[in-house]
């Protein structure tokens, strides 16, 4: 394992290539002719910024939870450079195996979803989770499998292509999706919106359980690759 190789994987893409050249925008900056533009650039900048000027230590050290909100939930996630994403940091939510012939990655954009436990990934109540699909060859379709005990809204979203699930208490029900993803570095990404509506606290239903969260419905996928390896 060469020295490139463990660099790509350990830090962000920006830490190594964009800050070192950052300083040479100054020059660039067209003159101004009056308070308005400099104060529109300074508002923009802290919308975006703000949260990571506020707590830098942390920032600088968890790089993967300022996308996780605000306006950065907003813009497009780059799958040309999964590898390269801040969450490839946080290895618990990142490359996690998942399914079987094929055998996927997926990576964890946001707390919004659990990790795969039984009886699946639960997505969290009146929340979008974002999760990428990673496989090293092009996916035909993917069949989303959900269940909850309680009546629940499942919008989900694959590269574009859109489908829906609504949920009976113990119920289950499915989907199947024909993803629209992006190929590079001899691998395939998709990524997957799953908006949920609707949910419960387990342990305000089963007295004997003491999960806290407000869930919706847990999920499962099955892939089907175009090409068999």
């Amino acid at each position: 394992m060469d020295a490139e190789y463990l660099v790509r994987w350990r830090w962000p893409n920006g830490n190594r290539y964009y800050l070192t050249v950052y300083a040479l925008f100054f020059f660039l900056t067209p003159p101004l002719r009056g308070p308005a533009p400099a104060m529109a650039a300074a508002v923009g900048g802290w919308l975006f910024v703000g949260q990571i000027l506020i707590n830098p230590f942390v920032s600088a050290k968890e790089p993967y939870l300022a996308p996780e909100r605000g306006l950065f939930r907003l813009l497009p996630v780059e799958l040309t450079m999964v590898r390269d994403l801040p969450i490839a940091l946080d290895q618990p939510r990142a490359r996690v195996l998942y399914g079987h012939s094929p055998l996927v990655q997926l990576y964890f954009l946001d707390r919004n979803a659990s990790l795969p436990e039984p009886p699946g990934i639960w997505i969290h109540g009146d929340r979008r989770a974002d999760i990428i699909v990673r496989n090293s060859y092009a996916l035909e379709t993917i069949t989303i499998t959900a269940e909850s005990p309680v009546s629940a809204e499942l919008s989900i979203d694959i590269g574009g292509r859109d489908g829906r699930i609504s949920l009976e208490p113990g119920v289950p029900g499915s989907v199947t999706i024909r993803p629209r993803g992006v190929n590079s570095r001899n691998s395939w990404a998709y990524l997957m919106q799953v908006r949920a509506t609707g949910g419960f606290v387990p342990k305000l239903v089963d007295p004997e359980s003491e999960d806290g969260r407000y869930l919706s419905a847990a999920i499962s996928l099955t892939a089907t690759p175009v090409s068999a390896p």
